[in-house]
């Protein structure tokens, strides 16, 4: 497949694969009626997975910058299996989790940039990068408040409850679309 040949864009490729699989399965069981949450617990895991660990890969190699991130990396996972183990188990809500996750998924298109700016060179950012940062950007500082604020909103079943997550889902929207924009201006920068 195209995308996996490109090393770069490769752990982006497993985001979206896992978004589509999860997206879907956790769908098919709740028309079921079957609590899905332990999807949302296993999609936070992989999703901060796959997306620091690009990062990463984009970080000078070497450097404390990088180091520092790739550590963290193992250090939050293994904090996101805990607090599903131990404060809020597979069945519930894991607003703890997501709130972590979106603050430390932010961290890392301005981590990016800190890393480059620190460069003697002046590198510049491709198409294919910066639209991928836009929507990391977008979407997580977007859904931020809501999965901060989400306890109230679960709590309070109104009609007006249900607008936080219509909001988060247009912002999702937004996030792969964008993602995909990016994957396509790669392959189509690969292709002239």
């Amino acid at each position: 497949m195209l995308l996996i040949g490109r090393k770069v864009l490769q752990d982006i490729f497993y985001f979206l694969l896992t978004c589509l699989i999860i997206g879907v399965t956790a769908l098919i069981l709740g028309k079921k009626g079957i609590n899905n949450l332990p999807l949302l617990h296993l999609f936070t895991l992989l999703e901060y997975f796959f997306l620091s660990r690009w990062y990463n890969k984009l970080l000078t190699p070497n450097t404390l910058i990088q180091k520092v991130h790739h550590y963290s990396i193992f250090l939050f996972v293994l904090i996101i299996i805990l607090n599903s183990i131990y404060i809020q188990p597979l069945y519930t809500f894991n607003t703890f989790s997501k709130t972590l996750t979106h603050l430390l998924l932010l961290m890392n298109p301005i981590l990016y940039c800190i890393d480059r700016l620190r460069q003697d060179v002046i590198v510049e950012l491709s198409t294919s990068i910066s639209f991928i940062n836009a929507a990391v950007l977008l979407y997580y500082s977007g859904s931020l408040f809501i999965f901060m604020s989400s306890a109230y909103f679960t709590n309070e079943i109104t009609d007006y409850s249900k607008i936080p997550w219509v909001i988060n889902s247009i912002l999702q929207f937004i996030f792969q679309f964008t993602i995909l924009v990016g994957i396509w201006k790669q392959n189509h920068s690969f292709g002239n």
